[in-house]
């Protein structure tokens, strides 16, 4: 269920942040959408690593942090986030819509004095954050249905009657 359920917070997050789709209707995904999904997944295993000593600094000498892999990990994700940027303002360019998370930051660069790693990371935290706890809450709201009977006949009951 995780699986299925990340998929489609994959799906929505990347709409609403970068205003695209990277999995098809077929359930296709392309090569920007596993770049992106091998960032995030990498991005939070190494976060998932870090120890008591990356917020008690003088405990680092106990507990060193591969730097070689977290430069490589931020390097990748500032170069996707850099083509991203660039694809939104080439189409900002040529007139096109301006709906998305990026095109507000965009906008809203020179009125809040953003510079380009503030983006980069305001970004990357959207994506990350969204679709990690998303799949989780779901998996979760699910189980408790499965938990509670009486619950989840009356969410049945609420679904065919809005639906």
């Amino acid at each position: 269920m995780r699986k299925y359920s990340g998929e489609v917070a994959f799906n929505n997050i990347t709409r609403l942040v970068f205003g695209k789709r990277f999995v098809s209707s077929d359930d296709v995904i392309d090569d920007q959408g596993l770049e992106l999904k091998a960032i995030v997944a990498d991005s939070l295993k190494l976060g998932a690593s870090l120890s008591i000593a990356e917020h008690i600094p003088w405990l680092r000498w106990m507990f060193p942090l591969d730097e070689g892999t977290f430069a490589k990990l931020v390097a990748q994700g500032d170069q996707f986030t850099r083509a991203i940027i660039e694809e939104h303002t080439a189409v900002r360019h040529r007139g096109g819509p301006k709906h998305h998370f990026v095109d507000a930051l965009l906008m809203s660069k020179e009125k809040y004095d953003l510079i380009e790693i503030t983006i980069f990371r305001l970004l990357g935290d959207m994506v990350s954050a969204g679709m990690d706890t998303t799949a989780i809450s779901v998996e979760w709201a699910l189980t408790e249905l499965i938990n509670n009977p009486r619950v989840q006949q009356k969410a049945q009951e609420e679904l065919d009657r809005v639906i």
